[in-house]
């Protein structure tokens, strides 16, 4: 009899459990680096928290988890997890009078029925106020050396939401069909704002063998960010595909409303004394040395286009922003881009209030991070046969 939570001295899971495990465990690994055994295990009932949020708990009841492996492979499995009040998870396979060419047949299935899923906040504790209905009826068959999984998964009158962004969707209904051989096809809508959005998921579908999973992303008028410095709402259009080792960006995101406010603009700049003169060597513990790019590659282009309606209004200036940049990726994690914004409006300067007269952030092909700025705003001067129009650049 251990406690679940020593789970946490092998592996970092974030979250704390207080159920007791009892049963037996039986594991062997052979001369030839396979693994052989068997678990018969019971939880007691109890609660799993995250220690990012400790007020949010999942209660579990009497579990049970069985399983076989042989020869690296796992043969059969019973897992029973009751939920009070909010429903179970049950999943059964079974695999008999094993094949040494892969060929026998494998059964099973596996029911889930969860009334609400807010316990996904404890284990995911980026989410915010989750909510919805879940259940799924899924099938196992074929063989061990193909199996297949069939059956539906749906989520309805789902919500979600991302605080550190404001972002909210409510009304998310998800209907996902597992066609076999890792095929899935998922569907579904959700509400963010005043705009309604479509999302439709394949993976490893013959149309979309070369990416392994595809994600389109559709809607109009769809609030993404709602915060008091920033607010911004936006029609896409983008499909995301991932195979496993690289990332595929297509489509086009138009802002047509934002409104930019941030609250606080102070800039704290440290700098080193005037009599300071650096002679040679390195700096010690240099953040970035050693810091390799991810491995992930990405590729694709993204058009981001402002309508007429994004405004930036800061303590100094109130503008506007309209424009188109493309943002293409070929393996690098930093774009490069190719477009430009224009800005509009009026800055104050030296206690002057000058118009915009030039303003373009221009993208010429250049990494997205060193754009091309030029900002020119003037002002005209009465009286001075010499000087007619004054202001910065």
């Amino acid at each position: 009899s251990v406690p679940a939570d020593l789970v946490n001295a092998f592996v970092e899971t974030g979250l704390e459990f207080d159920q007791l495990l009892s049963g037996d465990l039986d594991w062997r690994r052979t001369k030839q680096g396979k693994s052989t055994g068997r678990v018969d295990v019971a939880m007691s009932g109890g609660a799993v928290s995250g220690r990012a949020r400790p007020d949010r708990q999942l209660q579990t009841g009497n579990a049970t988890l069985r399983f076989r492996i042989d020869s690296n492979s796992l043969h059969s499995g019973v897992l029973d997890l009751p939920l009070p009040g909010l429903g179970q998870i049950e999943a059964r396979f079974d695999v008999r009078d094993v094949a040494g060419d892969g060929s026998t047949a494998i059964r099973g299935d596996v029911d889930i029925d969860i009334a609400d899923i807010a316990f996904a906040e404890t284990l995911v504790p980026v989410l915010d106020d989750v909510s919805g209905r879940l259940a799924a009826e899924l099938v196992i068959a074929g063989s061990i050396a193909d199996p297949a999984v069939t059956g539906q998964i749906t989520l309805a009158d789902g919500s979600i939401s991302y605080l550190p962004i404001g972002l909210r969707l409510t009304e998310v209904t998800l209907d996902s069909q597992l066609e076999g051989r890792g095929e899935v096809e998922m569907s579904g809508s959700f509400v963010a704002g005043e705009g309604r959005g479509r999302i439709l998921t394949r993976a490893n579908g013959r149309r979309t063998a070369q990416r392994g999973l595809e994600i389109e992303l559709r809607g109009n008028d769809l609030t993404l960010i709602d915060l008091p410095d920033l607010r911004a709402v936006a029609n896409t259009d983008v499909t995301v595909g991932f195979d496993g080792k690289s990332l595929q960006l297509d489509g086009r995101v138009e802002v047509p409303h934002a409104r930019i406010r941030p609250r606080n603009l102070d800039i704290n700049r440290i700098s080193e004394s005037d009599d300071v003169v650096i002679v040679g060597g390195e700096l010690p513990d240099d953040p970035a040395a050693g810091r390799s790019e991810a491995d992930l590659l990405i590729n694709g282009s993204v058009e981001v286009a402002l309508g007429n309606d994004v405004v930036v209004d800061i303590d100094v200036a109130e503008t506007t922003v309209t424009g188109s940049t493309v943002f293409s990726w070929n393996g690098p994690l930093m774009p490069r881009a190719n477009g430009r914004y224009i800005v509009k409006g009026e800055i104050l300067a030296y206690g002057q209030k000058l118009e915009i007269s030039e303003g373009a952030v221009r993208f010429p092909d250049v990494p997205a991070n060193d754009p091309y700025l030029r900002i020119r705003a003037e002002r005209e001067i009465f009286g001075n046969t010499q000087v007619r129009r004054a202001g910065v650049l």
